[in-house]
């Protein structure tokens, strides 16, 4: 545990100095989650989407929105959930037509990484 704690740390204090980018917000958000900041993973995720769609990312902000909609319906919160699953299917729509390479922008290197959020859906 002791990683995602330094991992948290630094994180938080980078974030102090200056905003963090969408992907250092998502590598945040795992790192909250896993030390068991479950709260602040998901604003930080909410974040990151902010970020993405800031950016014009619509595919990745799109990919975090159906994130954030899983996480908020395993917490049982199916309101949010299909607030935040129409969110994603807008963005998702908007960003084009889906090959391979784009599914693989879906799921950041650092969710793939640590499959945290297959664990929360």
């Amino acid at each position: 545990m002791g990683g995602w704690t330094e991992s948290y740390e630094r994180l938080c204090l980078l974030d102090q100095v200056s905003p963090l980018e969408p992907a250092q917000l998502i590598e945040l958000a795992i790192s909250a989650y896993l030390i068991g900041k479950d709260a602040e993973s998901v604003a930080t995720l909410i974040r990151a989407h902010q970020g993405c769609v800031q950016r014009g990312d619509r595919r990745l902000a799109g990919g975090i929105a159906a994130r954030l909609a899983s996480i908020a319906m395993s917490m049982g919160d199916a309101a949010q959930a299909a607030g935040w699953m129409a969110r994603a299917t807008r963005l998702l729509d908007e960003s084009g037509p889906f090959d391979r390479e784009h599914l693989a922008a879906l799921e950041p290197e650092d969710f793939r990484r640590s499959s945290v959020f297959e664990q929360v859906s």
